[in-house]
């Protein structure tokens, strides 16, 4: 069994312009005086920090350390290989120290990590291992962002390595290892024309304990040349297990987890043929259902279980039910004025006076631009009320919107939410006085 060092001697060497370029990715110093100059380095670098020449300038320190990745190949093996590299002055001049971290290794169907550090090589993390975190290392601390090489390492991964028969344009190096396992399964779905099965794959979007070849295979005539996907295989599968032909074109209306709500009353080969004539997907058939539930009538015939038009019976029960509620809303409202009539009055020049429908209430919100209409289930409710101000000059043109809740006053807002004037404040103050001073009489009233 190879040991770590087995992979360490024979990994592929990284070309010196790798190393050149993690280099210039740090900054240098440069300290100078009237008199002299010290240059950290003369490399080229897009970062200098220029720092002034004293006697007690510190010139020999540890700098700091980045984490850098390559990713090399051949036509049997692919590497993604970490270092850290250490930046440090002495005298004033920038050295660098390298190290290997990490060594990943896919070659000959199987991932092998290598772990190292400060050049202790310690065990081999062998088998397949697809869960791993680049980011977590042995020692506790972690690499946020290492810098990824740009060698044209993806143009030449899938031109020479195992990887060459994927039809792949990008990809990125965490998604290597994903690739490189199920690489048979995304060459095989590529190559019948399943290419959203493929994407899914490609992409780590699916469950691959349940996209295995045998899956493929086993469903290649249902993917071949086809944007099927493995919820619809999954949906195939179990009609035909409940002894049912399945009905090509189905899948895009129906899924796996919708069968045990179709309605006892019709069987499942004629709702698959029913949802494929009417072309409308089997949520739009249950909002469909739910609506006839909500407006208390009984689908108890064959016209109100299957409609002959599906569309057009939908669109009336949302047309009754939205009447309905427009009328329980109506009912409301005037209950509101009923209950509430002493909140109407004018004062001072003003005329407070509640909404006397829903539609008044989106209106004042529109035209003052505020938020106001989304209160309409809250003032229909009784949970709060809403009441607007209008000038006595303009009984029709919104002004202000106040908002009175548990005998307090809770905001008094105008066009933009525009805050009142003093005289409004106290005109309103005014009216919650006479609000709470009336509200105190129809509560005796209530109670004698």
């Amino acid at each position: 069994m190879k040991t770590a060092q087995d992979y360490i001697d024979t990994c592929l060497k990284p070309p010196k312009k790798f190393f050149e370029w993690c280099y210039s990715c740090f900054p240098t110093y440069i300290w100078s005086n009237k008199n002299e100059t010290i240059v950290g380095s003369e490399r080229k670098h897009e970062h200098v920090v220029k720092k002034r020449l004293t006697k007690n300038s510190k010139l020999s320190f540890y700098d700091r350390s980045e984490f850098f990745i390559i990713i090399l190949s051949t036509s049997k093996r692919i590497e993604i290989q970490t270092y850290r590299i250490f930046s440090r002055f002495e005298d004033g001049k920038q050295k660098f120290d390298k190290e290997l971290l990490n060594l990943e290794y896919l070659s000959n169907g199987e991932f092998i990590k290598v772990g190292l550090h400060n050049n202790y090589y310690g065990n081999i993390i062998g088998g397949k291992i697809y869960n791993f975190n680049k980011a977590s290392l042995s020692n506790g601390f972690t690499v946020a962002w290492p810098y990824v090489y740009e060698n044209d390492w993806i143009e030449r991964i899938f031109r020479i390595s195992e990887l060459k028969y994927l039809q792949i344009e990008h990809s990125d190096y965490e998604n290597l290892h994903n690739l490189y396992k199920y690489r048979k399964e995304i060459e095989y779905a590529q190559k019948i024309g399943a290419e959203i099965i493929a994407r899914d794959i490609i992409e780590h979007n699916c469950d691959m304990r349940s996209i295995t070849m045998n899956f493929l295979k086993r469903n290649k005539q249902f993917l071949k040349n086809s944007k099927r996907n493995y919820n619809d295989c999954l949906l195939k599968a179990e009609i035909e297990k409940r002894g049912i032909k399945f009905v090509p074109g189905v899948e895009k209306h129906l899924s796996k987890d919708d069968l045990n709500s179709i309605p006892k009353e019709v069987g499942l080969l004629k709702f698959q043929n029913y949802l494929v004539k009417q072309n409308c997907n089997f949520n739009y058939y249950d909002d469909y259902r739910n609506l006839l539930k909500k407006l208390d009538i009984e689908a108890n015939s064959k016209s109100l279980i299957l409609p002959k038009n599906l569309k057009v019976d939908h669109d009336k029960a949302v047309k009754i039910f939205n009447a309905k509620v427009q009328e329980e809303r109506r009912m409301l409202f005037s209950q509101q004025i009923q209950d509430r009539k002493f909140y109407e009055m004018e004062l001072d020049g003003y005329i407070f006076r509640l909404p006397g429908n829903s539609q008044e209430l989106i209106n004042e919100g529109k035209t003052l631009k505020h938020c106001v209409g989304t209160y309409i289930e809250r003032h229909a409710e009784g949970e709060t009320t809403i009441v607007f101000i209008r000038e006595k000059s303009k009984p029709n043109v919104p002004f202000y919107t106040l908002e009175y809740k548990r005998g307090k006053l809770i905001q008094i807002r105008g066009e933009y939410n525009k805050a009142p004037s003093q005289k409004l404040k106290e005109v309103v103050d005014e009216w919650v006085e006479l609000i709470q001073q009336k509200s105190k009489k129809v509560k005796h009233k209530e109670v004698a």
